[in-house]
């Protein structure tokens, strides 16, 4: 007769001794008392403990963090506030020249409708945009039709046939 024995399906909980655990985080300090504590931990290094048993040992000094306020007391004072020197100038940049601006104007010089690809180098040799993807006549492309999508009877381009567009009139 055979015998069969049946698995349990318990989860057996394995039990982790203090020792096996793994050692607890150490506190977070600031770079001087690391600097100290790193010091007074340096290998090769004995100093006699300070304290009823060493009398004849000197003293050691301890390193208190510096604060914030005692490292700004060190640096030299800085020199009043003009009534200026709160304001920051800066250059004007022109708007960046978008790609359905160009577009636009490309089809205004052109009688025909053109396709993207002609639109796209026609306006990076002009100098009125210049694109900066991999695929800028994809980027176009999908930009005059949203605003196609968008505007509707208000938008710039008119789709006459597939891939060609030209200006609305």
């Amino acid at each position: 007769m055979s015998s069969s024995k049946k698995k349990s399906s318990k989860k057996q909980t394995k039990v982790v001794s203090q020792e096996q655990r793994p050692a607890k985080r150490k506190k977070i300090v600031s770079l001087a008392e690391y600097e100290a504590g790193a010091k007074d931990q340096a290998p090769g290094k004995t100093e006699p403990a300070a304290g009823a048993n060493a009398p004849d040992a000197a003293p050691t000094a301890d390193v208190a963090p510096r604060s914030k306020k005692s490292a700004k007391a060190d640096q030299p004072a800085k020199a009043p506030k003009s009534e200026t020197s709160g304001v920051v100038v800066t250059k004007e940049k022109a708007p960046r020249p978008s790609g359905l601006n160009a577009a636009a104007t490309i089809l205004a010089e052109a009688k025909a409708p053109m396709k993207v690809k002609e639109i796209t180098t026609l306006a990076a040799e002009k100098g009125l945009w210049t694109p900066k993807g991999k695929t800028p006549w994809a980027t176009l492309y999908s930009a005059i039709i949203r605003e196609i999508s968008v505007k509707g009877k208000d938008s710039r381009f008119v789709k006459t046939d597939r891939g060609l567009f030209e200006l609305a009139k």
